[in-house]
């Protein structure tokens, strides 16, 4: 390793005994070589410790916490002795594909602009196998920003970062215990560029003892707290923690009412994020697409005429196009089932 390294990445273990060892290989054996791991134990009192001291490599800086001071807390301590350019993201259950900190430091050392950039990951159980599920991600700052207002599209641990950023915001909010990465996200959006890259350059690990499954509902919580507050800052008016569930549709609407409010949220959202950001031709086509289904589905919810009539007027506005396409098809269908129903009839 040369000093200082160019990246710097930092892994909080707590109780990680399970994977850990194979989470460190997978750093160690990464194509690009130029890195420092900053291992942080956080209070563990299983055999996190002896398994990390089992690896003899000058690239492993190790942190005992007397006690558990938590995630947050951890990665900062890790990142105040950091010495490379970038900091790299780490969970202790995951694997890292062996050319991820190649093909991200070469995508950020071309985008000179860009400040955090994450990957695509490919979910496995606890034996390492394959669950077929992948994530879907966007790749550019503008729709970035747009899906970041209907939940989290930067995955945490495929994370490259510039220090320098990092450092400008402040780092981690230690006060903030859960969905820590989101509330990051959301300071480190004023300053600076995000994108994803959309290959699989890691192994997302799903199994019952790791903090997202323990926490679950703290996460949950905290996470549309974060919500609410960027989305309201976005509208310029306060929102409810209900009408970030209902936007996410995490919960279903009580009335007609509450679905006309949240088409008129998306529909605003949807103006001022392609007003606020520099969005290209085909950002704006995303966003517009994404919005318009959003707007459609909700629609499809009410039933009284006036205010269906509303809510498909507001996705027209969006999309003349896919709105005409979805109710040709949808009065196609209903004379079809019609005839159907009077053949049938006939017949009796």
């Amino acid at each position: 390793m040369k000093y200082p390294p160019e990246i710097s990445v930092i892994m909080s273990v707590y109780n990680g005994e399970l994977y850990l060892a194979e989470a460190i290989e997978s750093i160690l054996h990464q194509t690009f070589k130029n890195f420092e791991l900053i291992i942080i134990d956080d209070g563990s009192i299983d055999n996190s410790r002896e398994i990390i001291s089992s690896f003899c490599d000058k690239r492993i800086k190790v942190i005992e916490n007397e006690r558990n001071i938590g995630l947050a807390a951890s990665l900062n301590k890790g990142a105040s002795i950091a010495g490379g350019k970038y900091l790299a993201r780490m969970d202790a259950d995951d694997i890292s594909l062996p050319d991820r900190f190649q093909k991200q430091k070469i995508f950020l050392d071309q985008h000179p602009d860009v400040g955090v950039l994450g990957t695509n990951a490919q979910r496995i159980d606890e034996q390492g196998n394959i669950i077929k599920y992948l994530y879907k991600i966007y790749d550019t700052t503008s729709v970035i920003k747009w899906s970041f207002l209907f939940g989290n599209p930067m995955l945490h641990p495929t994370i490259l970062m510039r220090k320098d950023c990092f450092l400008q915001v402040g780092g981690y909010s230690s006060d903030v215990l859960y969905s820590q990465d989101y509330n990051l996200w959301v300071k480190m959006m004023e300053i600076t560029n995000f994108r994803n890259l959309s290959e699989i350059l890691l192994l997302y690990r799903v199994h019952l003892s790791n903090i997202s499954f323990q926490q679950q509902q703290h996460q949950l919580n905290k996470s549309l707290e974060n919500s609410r507050v960027y989305i309201s800052k976005k509208l310029g008016r306060e929102i409810s923690i209900k009408q970030v569930n209902l936007l996410r549709r995490q919960k279903a609407p009580e009335n007609e009412n509450e679905v006309l409010e949240i088409i008129r949220m998306i529909n605003q959202l949807f103006f001022t994020s392609i007003i606020d950001e520099k969005c290209t031709r085909n950002e704006k086509r995303i966003i517009r697409k994404d919005a318009w289904r959003r707007v459609f589905l909700f629609s499809k919810m009410l039933k009284k005429f006036k205010n269906r009539w509303l809510g498909f007027y507001i996705a027209f506005r969006l999309s003349p196009y896919f709105t005409s396409k979805r109710i040709f098809f949808a009065v196609i269908r209903e004379l079809k089932n019609r005839c159907l129903q009077r053949s049938l009839h006939g017949r009796l």
